[in-house]
């Protein structure tokens, strides 16, 4: 009876550990699945939360925990992922880029981009494509 138990007990704490685990990897796919398809539109944390159907403060916590960072900088993060790869890969303007990861105002996201990437989307650009 006792072997039982244990191996009852046992796959109960198997159970657990997978589930635990699969929530994780569910949350890191539905966020960053989210943030990619919403990258010109500019999204709040709150907006975010209400999406995934959470508060504020449990999605900015599972984000840090997550991804060791806030949910604000992983977007801003993303949108900049985003911009590298659209300067590398196509032959749009500045300001169609801008504008896909949701820069209204070109020089802001030049600026931005400069930040960030400490040179201009047009010096990154020429950097990696000669």
């Amino acid at each position: 009876l006792s072997r039982l138990q244990i191996a009852h007990m046992l796959d109960s704490v198997i159970l657990s550990c997978v589930e635990l685990l699969n929530d994780k990897i569910c949350f890191r796919t539905r966020l960053l699945d989210m943030m990619k398809s919403h990258l010109s539109d500019n999204l709040t944390l709150r907006e975010f939360a209400e999406m995934l159907s959470m508060s504020q403060s449990t999605l900015q916590r599972k984000t840090n925990r997550e991804f060791g960072c806030g949910v604000s900088e992983l977007y801003r993060q993303l949108k900049l992922n985003q911009a590298c790869s659209l300067l590398l890969s196509s032959d749009l303007k500045i300001s169609e880029i801008a504008e896909i990861v949701g820069f209204n105002d070109p020089a802001h996201f030049s600026r931005f981009f400069k930040h960030k990437m400490k040179k201009s989307p047009l010096k990154y650009k020429e950097k990696y494509l000669l």
